[in-house]
């Protein structure tokens, strides 16, 4: 793998990779290996410059970050040789397949989860993904120990059928929750055909051939995410999940949650800094007011459709699976709808009024107590997972 042509191969398989990653497989100078007619980098923020063929598609920057995570995990397991055959995005749906394993050869496909949307959107839920094999092994890798947990019963409720081996890694304790059987991967018993090397080679080259067609409109929202660093995702997530403030009362709401003295000096730098983000995504176009009677900040339809591809979830599973209001609309597709807090916005801004009341008394008793830390997560609510008991199903 030392031939000036290389690197391009391994970034046909895996667009904009970051130079920190191709440091790993190549060495420092890998910069050498690169014809500057072959390639071309970008500047992403949080992973800097990133490279990619000269054809590459700014459509497949949305998962850059999610994708990385997913080779930098398969490098610490196990080596960076393991990306030589595989490819990310991978087949099948997922952000990641290679081929891993020293005397006993299995394929990993690999999902990331960034805990944005509700567990039930997932992309590996809805719809299940169609490929499963004895040598193929699912691993999710996601943040906390509750989310693994979470995702683990909806696996259970979902896959149900055929031969399923999954990993489920929470990076707080390094640790893995499993579903499935304790066979070997090529063990006897399975039903199902084995996925072979040609299986993966057309299953990528396909995708390959979807990822580089110019779509115009998948060119556009890949353009947001050279201008939004992983804060910038979660102050429009918070947009979705507290509705109908307005940008100075978000700011604030963020801002407390920092020290909780008003007065501080790097609470007043961060509201500062929240507000001016939240006025370039409303420039932008990614958020928006809200449509009278009801006054406020909403998520805009735009804004959805950017989340949805930096959680890595359709947008129809989002409607439906994530506990925000969304509808269809024939002109925009899917927006967020302010409609059943119009119902009752009355009781809206009485919620709104009591935040507020929650976050003056903790400055209140912090002077005098030592300090009280408000933290408003939303006012939309959230998915209650229960387990059947009769069934065993959740």
């Amino acid at each position: 793998m030392k031939d000036k042509n290389s690197l391009v191969t391994f970034l046909y398989a895996y667009p904009w990779t970051s130079g920190s990653v191709l440091e790993i497989i190549f060495g420092p100078r890998f910069e050498r290996l690169a014809k500057p007619k072959e390639t071309r980098t970008i500047q992403i923020p949080d992973l800097g410059t990133c490279w990619g063929v000269k054809q590459e598609k700014l459509s497949s920057v949305p998962g850059v970050r999610r994708r990385e995570q997913a080779k930098l995990h398969l490098i610490n397991n196990f080596d960076k040789d393991a990306l030589w055959t595989g490819g990310s995005p991978g087949p099948w749906g997922s952000d990641l397949l290679a081929r891993v394993g020293d005397k006993r050869k299995f394929w990993v496909r690999v999902w990331v989860d960034n805990e944005g949307p509700g567990v039930g959107a997932l992309p590996f839920l809805h719809h299940v993904p169609a490929r499963f094999a004895p040598n193929l092994v699912d691993l999710v890798l996601t943040n906390s120990i509750q989310r693994a947990e979470l995702i683990k019963r909806q696996l259970e409720s979902h896959w149900t059928r055929g031969n399923k081996h999954v990993h489920i890694y929470y990076c707080q304790e390094d640790d893995y929750l499993k579903l499935g059987n304790s066979h070997s991967h090529e063990g006897a018993g399975y039903s199902s055909r084995a996925i072979t090397v040609v299986d993966v080679s057309a299953a990528i080259s396909e995708k390959r051939w979807e990822r580089l067609e110019n779509v115009r409109h998948d060119q556009l929202i890949g353009k947001f995410f050279l201008d939004m660093t992983e804060g910038d995702f979660a102050l429009l997530k918070y947009v979705g999940d507290n509705p109908l403030y307005s940008i100075d009362d978000l700011s604030l709401l963020v801002s407390s949650t920092i020290t909780g003295n008003a007065a501080d000096a790097n609470q007043v730098k961060t509201k500062t800094n929240t507000k001016q983000r939240y006025w370039f995504m409303e420039e932008r176009g990614l958020i928006e007011r809200a449509a009278p009677p009801i006054s406020g900040i909403k998520v805009s339809a735009l804004g959805l459709e950017v989340l949805a591809k930096y959680w890595g979830v359709g947008q129809e599973s989002m409607r439906r699976f994530h506990a925000w209001p969304q509808m269809q609309s024939k002109k925009a597709g899917v927006v967020y709808s302010e409609r059943a807090l119009t119902y009752i916005k009355d009781h809206t801004r009485l919620v709104q009024q009591f935040v507020f009341g929650l976050i003056d008394n903790a400055w209140r008793l912090q002077e005098e107590h030592g300090g009280v830390d408000v933290y408003l997560e939303t006012i939309i609510g959230k998915r209650i997972y229960f387990k059947d008991l009769a069934t065993g199903t959740f």
